[in-house]
């Protein structure tokens, strides 16, 4: 991600609203035929965030997203919200959930060290949100050449295997499920 400085508009929005420097700062991703826009916003408290997210969020849609020309870019622009400290579920959920002009997203709840990190380099804030929307870690967890399901299901869960099979003779279902709903299901 690099910054992106072809718009005014964080510069703007943070004199108007009295926010120090770097708080606010726009990054594009290249995307081959067109650019994707991240937004980034840094806030102290939930308070400011639930006080600033709806008009940073306007002046987007104003000043730089309908001076977009291509509709894929003006339907990918992204603002994340970092906060220092813990923003409550209701306000993550109400600012996450709107779908006026810009997909968005809150992480909250950083320590000192991280957040003045993100206050002194601001490519810090783009590598957090490069990790947070484009890296994708997924555990090799398949069996081995070994092993196949069939195995694996002998070994680890040879009850479920037998309902499976409907070897209805060996088992009585209720405590079958019951005893793998206990372990495997929802626990309250």
């Amino acid at each position: 991600m690099n910054k992106f400085d072809g718009t005014k508009l964080p510069k703007n929005f943070s004199e108007e609203n009295k926010m120090e420097e770097g708080r606010i700062g726009c990054w594009a991703r290249d995307q081959g035929t067109f650019q994707l826009y991240i937004f980034s916003a840094l806030f102290q408290d939930a308070n400011t965030l639930e006080k600033l997210w709806e008009p940073l969020n306007d002046d987007i849609a104003v000043d730089f997203q309908a001076t977009l020309t291509l509709n894929v870019e003006s339907w990918n622009i992204y603002i994340i919200y970092l906060v220092k400290e813990s923003v409550n579920r209701d306000l993550k959920y109400k600012i996450e959930q709107d779908k006026f002009s810009c997909r968005k997203l809150v992480f909250d709840n950083f320590g000192e060290k991280k957040w003045r990190y993100f206050l002194k380099h601001e490519m810090a804030v783009a590598d957090f949100i490069n990790d947070k929307l484009f890296k994708i870690t997924i555990e090799n967890q398949a069996p081995s050449d070994e092993e196949n399901l069939d195995s694996i299901l002998r070994k680890e869960h040879e009850t479920l295997l037998q309902v499976i099979n409907n070897n209805s003779e060996k088992i009585n279902y209720k405590p079958v499920f019951d005893k793998f709903l206990n372990q495997y299901g929802k626990k309250d």
